[in-house]
């Protein structure tokens, strides 16, 4: 060697702890792993945010499975080092690797203590560093690499070190990886998982809607029928007594909320199927089918289903005139007259066989709203092809959509289509 007085040395005993160290390390400064990590802590915040619905709890628990899972599976694979471990035991004569790395003035040589050999490497060959705790890694161009042990550097710090190996090698990086984002990536989605566990289970077990006094699924039908009387809502015995007879089952209620099965079966009314008259619901809702059953009173059904909602609201002489009428075609218009406050008001449906004309939600929901009366006519969408209905004041209808969880729209500004 022509250079007997190395500018620094270290010595380098490759034991297990060592090279896990450095496998975290590349790990970490791999771009790939960060990218990773961040993206699903992205989709992690995201189903945080969202995780009163019910479609974001099982997305939540697939991330925060498969993170986890992904990391004890890398863990296990290198909780020996893995193949690159036993493949450097076997460049060593199955021995712990164990050099001495000499810095000299030209070129950097590690003296191999066990085989007795020597690699001399040109600085210019070294194109990176990376930094951990114990560790100064050096990154050749073929894209191999050399380690060096901070802990038994002689002759200046690694801080000395590194300004050193920056004026000799012309091609490295100025700066040093230190795998530090990967690090905060790893960190933060580790975070992500146990906040998101925190908020699943609370909502799970429905804790933030109790406490903001929601109706959740996990009530009886009895204890709805309790809540719902808070807001004005009255469920008939016949209703509770029928559906507490699925109490326990799944109807649609996987889908949609079980208040809303409640609050549609009571608005509903009732019919007697021998003679087909339907009895309209005092509950304080009504709910009813675009799709009408009686073809002839569609309009009428309609002002009666509304009429018995609430004490001040009195149609009287309801007429519907379908001579407007191609019934063969499903065309044409269904004209329909009733006296509202002491006036006649009248109005034209489109006729479309036995659908309803949404258009008379908001023409009558107008003609209510230009009373005297706060209250007015509400309305939400039952997730089909229903609408439940509800007449009260904003601050009645805001009660009962926190009550419920289901959002009502006034008539007039939320207008449908056909």
């Amino acid at each position: 060697m022509e250079d007997k007085n190395p500018r620094f040395t270290s010595e380098v005993i490759v034991e297990l702890p060592l090279f896990r160290e450095f496998l975290n390390l590349s790990i970490d400064i791999y771009r790939r792993n960060t990218v990773i990590m961040l993206l699903m802590s992205v989709l992690i915040l995201h189903c945080i945010a969202n995780m009163s619905s019910p479609f974001y709890i099982p997305a939540f628990a697939f991330l925060a499975i498969s993170f986890p899972l992904s990391h004890w599976l890398r863990r296990r694979k290198y909780r020996d080092g893995g193949i690159a471990y036993k493949q450097l035991l076997f460049q060593h004569e199955g021995k712990v690797p164990h050099q001495v790395a000499l810095f000299l003035e030209d070129q950097l040589v590690f003296q191999n203590l066990i085989t007795g050999t020597e690699r001399k490497t040109p600085y210019t060959q070294y194109v990176q560093l990376w930094e951990s705790k114990n560790l100064l890694v050096l990154i050749l161009d073929v894209n191999m690499y050399q380690l060096v042990d901070k802990r038994t550097l002689t002759d200046g710090s690694c801080q000395e070190l590194i300004s050193f190996l920056r004026k000799k090698c012309p091609n490295l990086k100025k700066r040093v990886a230190t795998g530090g984002l990967g690090r905060f990536a790893r960190r933060l989605l580790w975070a992500l998982i146990a906040v998101g566990a925190v908020v699943a289970l609370l909502n799970i077990f429905h804790i933030p809607d109790k406490l903001a006094g929601k109706i959740t699924d996990d009530l009886t039908y009895g204890e709805m029928t309790q809540e719902l009387s808070e807001v004005g809502i009255t469920i008939s015995t016949d209703v509770l007594s029928e559906l507490q007879t699925y109490e326990g089952q799944s109807l649609s209620y996987g889908a949609y909320p079980k208040v809303l099965e409640l609050l549609t079966f009571e608005g509903a009314g009732q019919y007697n199927w021998d003679t087909w008259e339907w009895t309209p619901s005092r509950s304080g809702v009504y709910w009813f089918d675009l799709e009408v059953v009686s073809l002839e009173t569609i309009y009428s059904d309609f002002l009666r289903g509304i009429d018995a909602m609430d004490e001040s609201l009195t149609f009287s002489n309801i007429a519907e005139d379908y001579s407007g009428v191609d019934l063969e075609a499903g065309m044409g218009k269904v004209s329909f007259s009733f006296d509202y406050l002491g006036q006649q008001h009248q109005l034209e449906a489109q006729y479309n066989y036995d659908w309803f004309d949404t258009d008379m939600l908001y023409a009558l929901g107008r003609i209510l709203a230009a009373d005297n009366d706060p209250q007015d006519l509400w309305m939400t969408p039952d997730g089909g092809q229903g609408l439940l209905l509800y007449y009260g004041t904003e601050e009645e209808a805001k009660a009962l959509s926190t009550k419920t969880g289901l959002t009502f729209f006034d008539c007039v500004t939320m207008r449908m289509g056909h």
